[in-house]
């Protein structure tokens, strides 16, 4: 099953990258990936999802939370 983590990107594209990049490098691929604004919607597999929370919490231009 999976779940859904928003991020609210402070830097619009760039912290977009900052966040794609994050996920890359801990092997977590999202099975969607919507971006509105300043807003990115990612789709991550419940397995992942409280890694894929805590390491995007750690970047500074971005603000997660995850449903």
């Amino acid at each position: 099953m999976e779940k859904r983590i928003k991020a609210d990107l402070m830097d619009g594209l760039n912290s977009c990258m900052r966040v794609l990049v994050t996920l890359i490098g801990r092997n977590i691929k999202p099975s969607c990936i919507q971006m509105d604004k300043n807003e990115l919607v990612l789709c991550i597999e419940e397995n992942n999802i409280e890694d894929a929370f805590l390491n995007l919490s750690k970047l500074q231009d971005v603000e997660v939370s995850y449903k």
